[in-house]
């Protein structure tokens, strides 16, 4: 029936969020383990004020597209106050902090 089918599709919403959630929580440790801190603006301005650079791990999405953007980063802030991160190598294409998703970084 229309109801069983409905039930049945906010079941598998929810187990599938569930399901999410305990992978990030999953990944959250690991990463925690291995060293690493949530990506945060108090980090970055660390990373600045100590002249060090960030080994991040996280994702960027865009509207179709989810991709890994796990590199060394140079952390800089734009005129316009906005942390903006350059990878190691590269002169004028960054990222701003924002943009990533489910980030982890150390300071090195």
């Amino acid at each position: 029936t229309p109801d069983e089918i409905e039930a049945l599709k906010t079941a598998w919403y929810l187990n599938n969020q569930r399901t999410r959630e305990e992978k990030n929580e999953q990944t959250k440790n690991e990463m925690l383990a291995s060293g690493y801190l949530p990506l945060t603006e108090e980090i970055t301005k660390q990373a600045i004020n100590e002249n060090k650079k960030l080994e991040i791990v996280a994702t960027i999405s865009s509207n179709w597209l989810t991709q890994k953007a796990d590199n060394i980063y140079i952390p800089k802030f734009l005129p316009n106050g906005q942390l903006f991160f350059i990878p190691k190598g590269k002169r004028t294409r960054g990222y701003y902090l924002h943009r990533f998703e489910n980030a982890y970084c150390k300071l090195i």
